[in-house]
């Protein structure tokens, strides 16, 4: 900490792997399953003090109060990027305020091309935006091997397998997300100060009406962001709520609530910006790359 460390990444101590381990106070482990993970972060921010950041895989009751968490070790599939959506947006109405996960999985065999680009549209617009990958030698490494022991799942590895059209997808939304930090910044500082989560299911913002909606969502206040999850999809439907909605890819404002269909080829996701935001030309232009 006298370096300047901003906080810790509490990853693969949180785990009880006993039933009969014995705690100080005399609990048992399998009574500990649940309430260890967040006793392990807490004494983290007990040590390190408020002024530094815990950023976890793993909690239980009270984890809102740790605020920065990722999805853990997913596996480079479909359905696990379309479960790890609605990870994220369960840990939003549980409080947890912001969140990401491994861009392209975390594990297992490596990502298709279409999967790993879809995977990176959907991360670059969530709160936290990392890759992160099994290590050669790590826990996963025999049952869930790599096809040629290279795990790493960055955009120029994956580049080296798929070619350069990965490198220009990725550079756009890499881009992208820099120009839109100054949003990222202020809707962080909204979630913090309102106690709200940044990354919000439509019904959290829109009522009841949309609860059966898990395959979109809120970024902030003002973004709206619909992406492909499913193999082979180059379009979707899109429910646009109550308001004034810029399409970024269709360049036009539509007025909702209503649905709209639309066109995603890969390198494409739905994103649809608020018009009534006061700052909207700028957050419409921090988009400008990706068009």
């Amino acid at each position: 900490m006298d370096m300047g460390l901003s906080g810790f990444k509490t990853d693969g101590g949180e785990c009880i792997l006993a039933d009969d381990v014995l705690f100080h106070d005399g609990s048992t482990g399998k009574e500990m399953r649940n309430r260890y993970p967040q006793s392990y972060i807490e004494a983290y921010q007990e040590f390190i003090g408020p002024e530094r950041i815990t950023f976890s895989r793993a909690g239980y009751l009270g984890a809102q109060g740790s605020m920065l968490f990722w999805a853990g070790d997913q596996l480079s599939r479909w359905s696990e990027l379309q479960a790890v959506l609605k990870a994220g947006l369960s840990a939003a109405i549980s409080g947890i305020f912001w969140w990401g996960f491994d861009i392209g999985g975390f594990a297992g065999p490596m990502p298709s091309m279409e999967l790993y680009l879809r995977s990176y549209e959907l991360g670059s617009l969530v709160p936290v935006m990392q890759w992160h990958s099994e290590p050669i030698g790590g826990q996963f490494s025999e049952v869930l091997k790599s096809e040629d022991r290279i795990n790493d799942r960055s955009p120029w590895h994956m580049a080296e397998r798929y070619g350069e059209e990965v490198l220009s997808i990725t550079k756009r939304y890499s881009a992208m997300r820099n120009e839109m930090r100054w949003y990222l910044v202020r809707e962080a500082t909204i979630s913090k100060e309102t106690l709200q989560p940044m990354m919000r299911p439509m019904f959290y913002a829109f009522g009841s009406v949309y609860a059966d909606i898990y395959d979109q969502y809120l970024l902030g206040s003002s973004l709206l962001v619909a992406p492909i999850l499913e193999e082979g999809m180059n379009s979707r439907a899109v429910t646009l709520p109550d308001g004034s909605w810029y399409d970024l890819f269709a360049g036009m404002t539509i007025t909702g609530p209503c649905t709209v269909e639309r066109e995603y080829p890969i390198g494409q996701i739905g994103i649809f910006i608020n018009t009534e935001d006061a700052e909207f030309e700028r957050l419409r232009d921090s988009f400008a790359g990706l068009c």
